[in-house]
């Protein structure tokens, strides 16, 4: 994987990689107030920066400073294949990871399917603060990450369960938006979509003038590949469009 740092008017600064002696895929960056860099993603080495792989597919996370300085590499794995795509830094520099995952005993986490969504934090360090994992007995899939000012966590994907955290399932494939507190309680789960396949591939927050007024968008795409739009408040699952 690398990482470049390009000026305002697109100058070259520095440009890092990094990997092991087998795949690195990175999916998520970030960068804090302090200039520090943050990604994420997965890799199947055995030697990556010195850690031990659990299984074909591991989570990893990096920091560097804002001079491309290498600080700490962080892998983390079960026995079956961890894919992270979600990454948010929150003011206090804690990192939050999120993706999907096909151990059974990532963190001594339970998998109720093949694939079910996990989250993660760590604080500025690198130490592990938490793990949870959500799912049903089919497949979830998480690829959108956000991170409020309160700490509290979104996470949208999609997921071919017909129980999701008791939801009904319209088609093959639904999007869902869950809510996780700063300590990793779940809040609540919603699912949206129609007779066919609805993927979501993107979270964002948009942030008014009062902590009631932020706005989740999620974008999705349905089985023809039109895309589509959700908005919802913070503090409850109401539709807004």
């Amino acid at each position: 994987m690398f990482v470049m740092k390009l000026d305002s008017l697109g100058a070259h600064q520095w440009t890092i990689l990094r990997g092991g002696s087998s795949v690195e895929e990175a999916r998520g960056l970030q960068v804090d107030a302090s200039g520090n860099v943050f990604v994420a993603g997965y890799t199947a080495s055995t030697d990556l920066d010195s850690q031990s792989n659990a299984g074909d597919f591991d989570v990893f996370v990096m920091k560097f400073d804002s001079d491309g300085a290498h600080q700490w590499t962080i892998l983390r794995g079960g026995s079956g294949d961890d894919f992270a795509y979600g990454l948010q830094v929150d003011a206090s520099g804690n990192v939050f990871v999120a993706g999907y995952t096909a151990s059974t005993d990532l963190d001594n986490q339970s998998n109720a399917g093949d694939f079910d969504v996990f989250v993660m934090k760590f604080d500025s360090d690198g130490a592990h603060q938490w793990t949870i994992l959500r799912g049903g007995p089919g497949d979830e899939f998480a690829y959108g990450l956000q991170v409020d000012a309160s700490g509290n966590v979104f996470v949208a994907g999609y997921t071919a369960s017909t129980d999701l955290d008791n939801q009904s399932n319209a088609g093959d494939f639904d999007v869902f938006v869950m809510k996780f507190d700063s300590d990793g309680a779940h809040q609540w789960t919603i699912l949206r979509g129609d007779s066919g396949d609805d993927f979501a591939n993107g979270l964002q927050a948009r942030c008014a003038t009062t902590p009631s007024d932020v706005v989740l968008d999620v974008k999705f795409f349905d089985r023809v590949d039109e895309e589509a739009a959700l908005s919802f408040t913070i503090g409850r699952p109401l539709i807004l469009w």
